[in-house]
Order: structure tokens, then C-alpha cells, then sequence
């Protein structure tokens, strides 16, 4: 394969299909799979995979109107079971016994904290200006002193 030796010299790979047809072979085909070969495919067991499975009978009328019996009561029950959930919701069945008076402690608390903060800052900021205040009648006796 004297193209071999040129793809190998530009450092190219070689086409596929190129190399064959110089080889003079033709198209590579997977070779076919035997059934008694295939693993798991015992002769007696009828299992074929390339045959589709047989198709199903039809049911009869009782079976087909238990059937429905039955989707139906599935539909009933999921629908009940939806409603349950709303009015658990609704009514607040899943909060504990006194949650209303622990959710109202938690707010008395909080607002007890804010109005503290509050208070806190007024009583800061009352002093600070207090004290701005004094620096300035400081600062203005000593400029009036000077002068």
C-alpha cells in the first residue's frame, strides 16, 4: 500500500475507504448472529428478538368493564385525596395546637426588640447632640473670650 506510506509521510491518517478500495476490499459487514450462538438464546426457550411479541388477545366485556371500574375508583380516590389535602390546608390541620399563640409571642417579642433598638437610638442620638451642643457653647465661650 504505497498510499500508506505517503499519508504516514505528510502525517495525515489515511481515508478509510481509500486504503480499502487500494486493498481491493470491499465494505466491511457485521457478520450475522446465529440464534443457538447469541448468549441467552437456548434453542427451546422462544425467545426471538427479531420477532415482535404476539399480539393481545382481546378481553372480554366483564374484564373490560372491571377495568373501567376500577380507573374510575383510582380517579376518585386521587381527586379525594386532592381535596383532603386543600382543606388540611385550608383549615390549618397541620399546624400545632397552639400555633397562634406562639406565632403571636414571636411577634410581641419582636416588636418589643424594635421599639428597645428604638429607644436605644433615640437615647444616643439625644446624647450626641447633647454633647454637639456643649461643644459648641465650648467652642463659641472660647472664640468670644479671645476676642
Amino acid at each position: 500500500l504505497a498510499s500508506n506510506d505517503t499519508f504516514r509521510a505528510s502525517g495525515q491518517a489515511p481515508a478509510p475507504r481509500a486504503v480499502m478500495a487500494e486493498a481491493g476490499l470491499g465494505p466491511v459487514v457485521a457478520p450475522a448472529v446465529d440464534a443457538q450462538a447469541a448468549p441467552g438464546g437456548a434453542e427451546g426457550d422462544g425467545e426471538d428478538m427479531s420477532e415482535a411479541p404476539p399480539p393481545e388477545e382481546p378481553r372480554g366485556l366483564g374484564r373490560r368493564i372491571f377495568g373501567a371500574m376500577g380507573g374510575i375508583g383510582y380517579r376518585i380516590y386521587d381527586n379525594m385525596s386532592f381535596v383532603g389535602e386543600v382543606l388540611v390546608d385550608f383549615f390549618e390541620l397541620d399546624k400545632p395546637r397552639y400555633y397562634h399563640e406562639v406565632e403571636e409571642m414571636r411577634k410581641r417579642k419582636a416588636k418589643a426588640e424594635q421599639r428597645r433598638l428604638r429607644e436605644e437610638a433615640e437615647r444616643r442620638a439625644a446624647a450626641d447632640e447633647a454633647e454637639a451642643r456643649a461643644v459648641e457653647a465650648t467652642e463659641g465661650g472660647e472664640a468670644s473670650a479671645t476676642v
